[in-house]
């Protein structure tokens, strides 16, 4: 069983936290960690396992994840599959998973999951910073991610991996 956690991280938040999720599932499988902005092209057809996240900004995942899904999506439902968002605000946090992912990739897959967030003001350009600020009703950075549920998620999937 070989494992590839795909993700897409604009200000380092989902990066930290598909890491997270490698470290775990090391102790079972072989991981590979790859970043899309570093591996656009990457191919998900070595790998038995596929891992995919990514950050919700004003209220989207990122553009690559959702290509690497719609470019990928007949190979990845012949995978076992985990899902999962970093996003701040937990009022709308399923919605958004819904919206993040394509429906047919959200019913095959084994789990999905919010896994918090992070505001990291220090990382962000202005226009973000502000949109951050208004938010989190903050001017400081802001961190809220869920390691309990980053625990919950990587042991269902140890559990559910064939």
């Amino acid at each position: 069983m070989k494992i590839a956690v795909v993700y897409m991280s604009r200000h380092g938040t989902t990066g930290k936290v598909a890491n997270l999720i490698a470290e775990k599932l090391e102790k079972e499988y072989p991981v590979d960690v790859l970043n899309l902005s570093r591996y656009p092209d990457f191919s998900p057809d070595a790998y038995d396992a596929v891992i995919i996240g990514g950050s919700i900004h004003l209220g989207a995942i990122q553009e690559e994840v959702q290509t690497f899904c719609e470019e990928n999506l007949k190979l990845l439902l012949q995978k076992e599959i985990g899902l999962f968002i970093c996003c701040l605000l937990q009022e709308r946090q399923e919605e958004q998973l819904r919206q993040a992912f394509p429906e047919k990739l959200l019913q095959h897959s084994l789990l999905n999951a919010c896994l918090g967030g992070e505001f990291l003001m220090e990382k962000m350009n202005q226009h973000d910073w502000l949109i951050a600020r208004l938010a989190a009703k903050s001017d400081r950075s802001v961190s809220k991610i869920n390691y309990a549920a980053v625990d919950r998620f990587t042991q269902h999937l140890l559990q559910d991996i064939a």
